[in-house]
């Protein structure tokens, strides 16, 4: 099988993981967009995937956000607004510009983080079984840089 091919299949599978295990229907379901602002939000706090969190110990700019997620900031602002409205962000006063607010991750926004990246979890752990360790480590190196694209 093709790499792209390949592709398709696992695009596939990660959705339909998605669809069923964590949103049947209830009121916090997320969107996958929804879901890379968060992920992104919780990046920017260096909580997952930063080596270290930088010095905004409360919150980032809508700016960072639009940022790391590679979209303008009026993107990056209507879905802040929109994850606002639902409870998942919150926005303070930045002490540093009056002007300016923080978006920082509420107690239910970063539950319903936890809830879907497990998705991912369960994938990699099934992949992990069906690999020898090596090949397991290859692939995981293999994604790790072609995920920079």
């Amino acid at each position: 099988m093709k790499l792209s091919e390949s592709l398709e299949h696992l695009q596939r599978q990660l959705a339909r993981s998605w669809q069923s295990a964590e949103h049947s229907g209830d009121e916090s379901r997320l969107t996958y967009n929804e879901y890379e602002y968060l992920r992104a939000v919780d990046t920017l706090d260096g909580n997952t995937l930063s080596a270290s969190p930088d010095d905004h110990a409360d919150g980032h700019h809508v700016s960072e956000v639009a940022s790391e997620m590679r979209v303008r900031k009026a993107s990056a602002s209507a879905m802040v607004q929109k994850l606002e409205r639902r409870g998942f962000v919150h926005r303070v006063p930045c002490r540093y510009d009056a002007r300016a607010q923080h978006i920082m991750l509420t107690d239910e926004g970063r539950a319903l983080l936890a809830k879907a990246h497990a998705v991912y979890t369960r994938t990699a752990a099934r992949m992990k079984k069906l690999l020898e360790p090596e090949q397991y480590r290859a692939l995981e190196r293999a994604l790790a840089k072609v995920a920079k694209l």
